[in-house]
């Protein structure tokens, strides 16, 4: 995620703003670890706030350093929405994205 994604423009937006309740993150139970879940949308925001709370990055160190040091907030929870399975996800996904409140351009209509 830190080499591919805008992780750390997230952590500083959660850092200097605190995390915003109305983006939950979207799980389901892991049927193969009891009290686990498996993150299926928010998985940036997850890497985001392990990030601000402690966890040791793989590479870029040097950058998440950096932008640690200018955050004012260190929240440690997150809003979570337990769904029953994937599937249920997916389809709350398509209809908020493609019908719903927050729209997706063309592309990401098409690739849904």
């Amino acid at each position: 995620m830190l080499s591919e994604g805008s992780v750390l423009e997230l952590v500083t937006s959660i850092g200097e703003n605190g995390y915003f309740v109305g983006e939950p993150i979207l799980v389901v139970a892991d049927v193969e670890n009891a009290g686990h879940f498996i993150v299926v949308e928010g998985n940036r925001r997850l890497a985001a706030m392990k990030l601000l709370n402690g966890f040791e990055p793989p590479i870029r160190k040097e950058a998440v350093k950096d932008v640690l040091a200018s955050v004012k907030e260190t929240p440690t929870d997150i809003p979570c929405i337990l769904f029953p399975t994937r599937q249920e996800i997916l389809e709350y996904i398509g209809f908020k994205h493609v019908t719903g409140i927050k729209p997706w351009n063309p592309l990401s209509k098409a690739r849904y």
